[in-house]
């Protein structure tokens, strides 16, 4: 007993690829329409000055540890 195999015709093929294609297309632009991601928060003045107050405080410390230390 041979079981019959359906073919697919031209038409059927066409009708998939095209499908297929319109589907990447959707989804392509649907994800290329999306805002950007916002990019990191600015410091605030305050924190600049913190920061920069630490930094300096520790190379203060640093000097006076290197001055100590005979050469």
């Amino acid at each position: 007993m041979l079981a019959k195999v359906r073919h697919a015709t031209d038409s059927t093929v066409a009708a998939w690829t095209m499908l297929a294609m319109v589907g990447v297309t959707l989804l392509t632009w649907a994800g290329c329409s999306s805002a950007p991601p916002a990019g990191p928060a600015q410091p605030t003045p305050q924190q600049i000055r913190g920061d920069s107050d630490r930094f300096f405080d520790k190379m203060k410390q640093e000097e006076k540890e290197r001055a100590g230390q005979p050469k």
